[in-house]
């Protein structure tokens, strides 16, 4: 099975345990955006927040972030809290 096999099955899995608890979204940082459009991810150009390293709480919008809409509920555009540290 290729790379991007692989990924998509990883995916798939991912996307059906996520279903099955009703969670409307995924979202997830890429470094390879492409590879994740065949599995329904899209460009997120939402604002976070999160809780630095130093301690700082910061916003920013990663240009890698992607979502995908599992249960036909539009991603809304408002900020996203990523509610903790960076790991």
């Amino acid at each position: 099975m290729s790379a991007d096999g692989v990924t998509s099955a990883l995916m798939g899995r991912a996307h059906q345990h996520l279903r099955e608890r009703s969670i409307p979204f995924s979202i997830l940082f890429a470094f390879e955006p492409p590879v994740y459009m065949s599995s329904g991810y899209r460009s997120m150009t939402n604002e976070m927040r999160f809780l630095d390293k130093d301690r700082t709480w910061k916003t920013l919008v990663y240009r890698g972030g992607m979502v995908a809409e599992l249960l036909g509920r539009p991603w809304p555009d408002g900020p996203v809290d990523l509610c903790g540290e960076t790991v």
